[in-house]
């Protein structure tokens, strides 16, 4: 599961920006306390914190993304689910490119084998993934 912490790590560097006295500072990802867009990374806060659990059981990629989309799927609200299908998009992302369409057929299977919500969430769910996934040419 290095893969994964890799690319969870990855998301947490911090960038650098020139300090005009020539050290490098290093800039928080997240927004002071208080300021605008706190709400939204308090929000999420318990999600990454489920996901890191995930990384951390060294699931393989078939089951971390069988996992987030059972996950995004069980989700109530629309931001949860967005962040699960970002997820799996992000372990299918990381592994080998040509298992990237193995692993999206197994996640839009998962999607449309469940009972839960509507045909159309479903479909737009699978759009979401192949639409990060895939890339547009």
């Amino acid at each position: 599961m290095t893969t994964l912490r890799a690319s969870a790590n990855a998301a947490r560097r911090r960038l650098r920006h020139p300090d005009p006295r020539g050290a490098a500072t290093r800039v928080p990802l997240r927004p002071p306390e208080g300021g605008p867009g706190w709400a939204a990374v308090k929000l999420l806060d318990h999600l990454q914190a489920q996901r890191t659990k995930l990384e951390d059981a060294g699931l393989d990629p078939e089951e971390f993304v069988k996992d987030s989309a059972d996950r995004a799927l069980a989700a109530k609200r629309l931001i949860d689910r967005i962040f699960w299908l970002q997820v799996a998009a992000d372990v299918i992302l990381d592994q080998d490119p040509c298992t990237h369409r193995h692993l999206l057929h197994i996640a839009a299977r998962r999607i449309h084998s469940t009972f839960t919500g509507k045909h159309e969430d479903h479909l737009a769910a699978v759009r979401f993934l192949f639409a990060k996934v895939v890339p547009v040419q």
